[in-house]
């Protein structure tokens, strides 16, 4: 909310935000991220998802 307005998501954008994510895009993503840029919340460079995802592909 800003200056007493609500946000609010088109239909668009909701139906995005709950469609399912593929594999592929998650790949295509992760593999155009830059190796060694900053960190994630959780720790881990862009490197050890590159290097990784075919282990880790089902959680991410």
């Amino acid at each position: 909310m800003q200056l007493g307005i609500p946000l609010r998501l088109s239909v668009e954008a909701v139906t995005t935000l709950l469609s399912p994510v593929m594999k592929k895009e998650v790949r295509r993503t992760v593999m155009s991220m830059k190796s060694f840029k900053a960190l994630g919340p959780n720790g881990f460079q862009p490197f050890f998802l590159k290097k990784y995802l075919h282990i880790i592909k089902d959680e991410v």
